[in-house]
């Protein structure tokens, strides 16, 4: 096993009520595996890194929060780690808003977390080639590693001109030919114009972050934490006010009751 590899839930108390503040702004979820995947080498010049490490596919289990089930993520963050069979915690963020900005996920100079620009690259990527999460081992290895090509080499100023994998602060070989000229066409075809999918951040202080798919459905977007918990505040309030108010009509409550 490589390296890589062994790479709040607040509770508001209102009128007696519990109101858990993870809900959709966090997750709580267990890594069960890489899979499909490749073992692929790669460097990251401005942290220092080589490694051999499997890319693929992160396969999940949620068990609390704003994703349910089985899910799927990619690696987004090379100098933090995550274990197999492993339980964490995860903030839930829009994508432009993931990595941790004292962390290097940037390129030299560049400051917090991945921005506009290459989450608008991610995006394209996924929704040029996700499949669905339908991919063989070298089509999950090839993502995987454009992802990190658009994290650690994305450039602003040459926003869809720039991403090589042989050259430049982040590089990455499969040792297969076919997967690393299928993972440089993938990038080679980021214009822009593309159809985008919905992707947000599983970002955490301590443990590597991902990017996965939003959850599609009434809870597909991402909330900041404040607005889980005001909603959740007005939710309760509301309900209690109408409770009272019934009480005081049909049958008044002493007061400290």
């Amino acid at each position: 096993m490589s390296k890589f590899t062994q790479c709040m839930l607040a509770v508001l108390v209102v009128g007696g009520l519990a109101v858990p503040a993870i809900q959709a702004g966090q997750v709580d979820a267990t890594f069960n595996s890489v899979s499909p995947m490749m073992n692929v080498q790669f460097s990251v010049a401005n942290l220092g890194i080589t490694e051999t490490t499997e890319a693929g596919l992160f396969n999940w289990t949620a068990t609390a929060g704003g994703l349910s089930g089985n899910f799927k993520t990619c690696c987004i963050e090379l100098n933090q780690y995550i274990s197999f069979g492993g339980n964490y915690q995860y903030n839930l963020v829009p994508l432009q808003d993931a990595g941790n900005p004292d962390t290097g996920i940037n390129l030299p100079g560049e400051h917090g977390p991945i921005g506009a620009m290459k989450a608008s690259l991610l995006r394209e990527l996924f929704g040029r080639d996700y499949n669905g999460g339908n991919l063989d081992a070298s089509q999950a290895a090839a993502l995987q590693m454009d992802v990190w090509e658009i994290v650690y080499d994305g450039n602003s100023s040459q926003p869809h001109h720039n991403l090589n994998l042989s050259a430049g602060n982040f590089t990455a070989t499969s040792g297969d030919p076919a997967t690393d000229s299928l993972a440089q066409s993938w990038l080679d075809s980021l214009d822009g114009a593309g159809p985008k999918a919905n992707l947000i951040g599983l970002t955490s202080p301590d443990i590597q972050d991902q990017l996965t798919l939003a959850p599609v459905g009434p809870s597909s977007s991402v909330p900041e934490p404040s607005t889980v918990v005001l909603a959740g505040l007005a939710a309760t309030g509301l309900a209690g006010w109408a409770l009272g108010r019934k009480r005081r009509l049909q049958d008044p409550l002493p007061t400290n009751r």
